[in-house]
């Protein structure tokens, strides 16, 4: 078995014909590939020669990319996106590809009715079922969201140990008597100091969070 037996590349990522990007592929050791629509449809040959190719290269195909704004959309521009997936669950079926990449739309066309966005979505899950095909969605700008919270949560956790920090430094060095005085004014000098540092960590995430932006 080879190092690159388990792993696969995009024909995205190349120059050339079709042909020339198998090779490739082929030639670096590579045992798998990820086709793009553009590699089919725009063969001089057509798609089944394109698929011919394919088959004939040796590489087992993982995906079939991309969809691109399907959901949400009405009347003519949905009719015009369920023929091109259509077209697109045809050519994943005539290359061997088990998946087809969806990415979740950003077309302005689009509405935010839930509902419709949930039957579009399923309208396109079933077709590739009947096709027994998996269909993986591209959530970005879920994704983008996933990330805010969870800066937002970190920034929540940093807060409340901060506030415990204070809270209980202020506590223990207002205890009094005792051999261990000295300890407790340590500890509790140490908890300021702690306090202070979670303090600036939480404006440095959200300055730089600002410059990102």
């Amino acid at each position: 078995m080879g190092l690159l037996d388990s792993y696969g590349m995009d024909t995205i990522t190349l120059n050339g014909s079709l042909e020339a990007k198998l090779d490739a592929i082929r030639r670096a050791g590579f045992t798998q590939v990820m086709l793009s629509a553009r590699d089919l449809a725009g063969h001089p040959g057509g798609v089944k020669a394109a698929a011919a190719a394919v088959r004939a290269s040796g590489l087992r195909p993982t995906g079939f990319q991309v969809l691109r704004d399907f959901e949400g959309l009405s009347d003519h521009l949905h009719h015009y996106k369920v023929d091109i997936a259509k077209s697109m669950l045809e050519m994943c079926a005539e290359i061997g590809s088990p998946v087809l990449l969806a990415c979740s739309s950003t077309s302005r066309h689009a509405t935010g009715d839930l509902d419709v966005i949930a039957r579009d979505l399923r309208k396109l899950v079933q077709a590739a079922r009947r096709g027994r095909l998996q269909l993986k969605v591209e959530t970005s700008a879920l994704e983008g969201f996933g990330e805010q919270v969870n800066r937002a949560a970190n920034r929540l956790v940093m807060g409340i140990v901060t506030a415990a920090l204070i809270i209980g430094s202020s506590i223990v060095m207002h205890s009094v008597g005792g051999v261990s005085s000295r300890w407790l004014l340590a500890l509790g000098v140490c908890g300021f100091i702690g306090a202070g540092f979670c303090g600036v960590w939480i404006l440095f995430s959200i300055w730089r969070s600002g410059k990102h932006t």
